[in-house]
């Protein structure tokens, strides 16, 4: 999924490489058709979905006579959409990243949270390549384990530690991100910035730290370079704890952080979704191999 992942982003961000064959400077044409595709996409999706300033909708169940739940459905679907479009400057801006990159990849995460040092609900556009779930996962909602690929700046991080997210530990002798999937160009500038972002680790996963056999869902964060523990806090809430007729603890469920959209499925079954990147990579290859072709006949 990678491989077809970092072949259709070349396609799309038109990226051209140097070419040798038939002969050193031959024509290297990059025809935009699965470009112009997510862009055609965002253009019909994007005024759907944000249409004037009622973003959210809600709808109401069974009987209403007198008209209340109708009206409270309205207050909420009003002050819902003020937080999202007033309060959270973010969300607008990465709802349209979202839907550029979502026709192409396949499949994108938008994780919603409370942050407690603005005081309000926040929304951040996660990517499928930074978001790393086992492939064969049924859905986000009972897989024991996901993991976010988290960059954050060193004054983030000090915030953090002086809020007491994170434990205090050295960080600013350690190496930024140096993850695999970076340029080398990067990596060496990364070296050399001392305000570069370094990456964290943010898993979502169970835990049996009570030793009583049964695990339960905690989120455990972690310095990358330095293997580092910052911070592990319960992702369970009274609401998420089940019990049975005996009053015994039967299960303890996960809070849920994210929200997976998807293109299209994919057809073997696979948590990532298709998008056009996979869908159209043969035609474009094609279309650029023939325009090439022509060009360097001429």
């Amino acid at each position: 999924w990678e491989t077809r992942i970092a072949a259709a982003m070349k396609l799309a961000m038109l990226t051209s490489e140097v070419k040798t064959y038939p002969w050193p400077g031959a024509a290297n044409v990059k025809y935009p058709l699965l470009t112009v595709a997510a862009l055609q996409f965002n253009a019909r999706a994007y005024p759907a979905i944000v249409q004037g300033n009622r973003v959210v909708k809600c709808s109401t169940w069974g009987r209403d006579p007198q008209g209340k739940k109708a009206a409270r459905g309205d207050r909420v679907s009003e002050f819902m959409s003020y937080q999202l479009l007033g309060q959270q400057p973010e969300w607008e801006e990465d709802t349209d990243r979202l839907l550029i990159i979502l026709p192409i990849v396949g499949s994108c995460f938008r994780k919603a949270y409370y942050d407690p040092s603005l005081k309000r609900n926040m929304t951040r556009l996660v990517t499928a390549d930074r978001f790393v779930v086992n492939y064969w996962a049924r859905s986000l909602d009972d897989v024991p384990r996901t993991t976010e690929e988290m960059r954050l700046y060193p004054y983030e991080i000090e915030e953090r530690i002086r809020s007491g997210l994170f434990v205090d530990f050295k960080y600013d002798s350690a190496p930024a991100d140096q993850s695999a999937n970076q340029p080398a160009s990067n990596k060496q500038y990364s070296e050399m910035d001392k305000q570069a972002p370094h990456l964290f680790l943010e898993q979502h996963r169970l835990l049996d730290l009570d030793e009583d056999g049964y695990a339960e869902p905690y989120i455990v964060t972690v310095h990358e370079s330095t293997q580092q523990v910052c911070r592990i806090v319960a992702n369970f809430a009274p609401d998420t704890i089940k019990f049975d007729d005996a009053g015994k603890v039967a299960a303890v469920r996960k809070q849920q952080y994210y929200v997976h959209y998807q293109f299209m499925p994919s057809p073997d079954g696979g948590f990532y979704g298709l998008g056009f990147g996979w869908l159209t990579k043969d035609i474009g290859e094609a279309v650029n191999a023939l325009t090439n072709q022509m060009l360097d006949a001429g």
